[in-house]
């Protein structure tokens, strides 16, 4: 099926689940429209398969859900669109955003050299993104060989580097910052 009509029908499901679950219309909409594309189709695998009477099919849809980074690089990189590729590093970098602020405000700013890892591991390599990548920068192909673990290599040392040279002139990163509307009061 089509990436888009997979992400509406993603939309669909995860927002109804998220609303049985937290009851907040608006938290509800912002997940399930970050959650659509890379949730949505091993959900809608998974009870398209099991509708069918297919349930090992179903299991095996949903055993990728944790790796939900991996079901973005499936459903955005593995075409060689540019629209795709674009909105796929658009959710790409929102998923990279959310995961920085979460992770820097519950262990401070060294926490920001693993993220990259994070994504990288729930990506499991993003081997779609790499391959179009390789084929974009032919000449830094080296960068995303041996499941791009040189890139990396490369990403996690200039955000350390960018990090220490914070912390070396006294600084640190405390919080990312994240739009607060203003009828509630920050904590």
């Amino acid at each position: 099926m089509d990436v888009i009509i997979l992400s509406f029908l993603g939309f669909a499901v995860t927002a109804i689940l998220l609303f049985l679950l937290i009851r907040n219309l608006e938290a509800v909409i912002f997940w399930s429209a970050l959650c659509a594309p890379a949730i949505g189709a091993s959900l809608i695998a998974a009870l398209g398969s099991a509708l069918g009477g297919d349930y090992a099919t179903a299991m095996d849809s949903l055993k990728m859900l944790p790796f939900f980074i991996a079901s973005l690089d499936k459903a955005f990189f593995a075409e060689s669109s540019d629209l795709y590729l674009v909105v796929g590093l658009g959710f790409l970098l929102i998923w990279l955003y959310i995961m920085a602020h979460y992770a820097v405000k519950k262990f401070g700013m060294w926490a920001l050299p693993i993220v990259p890892i994070i994504v990288w591991g729930v990506g499991l390599t993003l081997p779609n993104l790499r391959l179009q990548l390789m084929e974009l920068y032919p000449s830094f192909g080296f960068l995303f060989d041996f499941y791009g673990i040189p890139f990396l290599v490369l990403i996690v040392s200039v955000v350390f580097g960018i990090c220490y040279f914070i912390w070396r002139r006294g600084y640190t990163i405390q919080k990312l910052p994240m739009y607060i509307p203003s009828t509630q009061k920050v904590k």
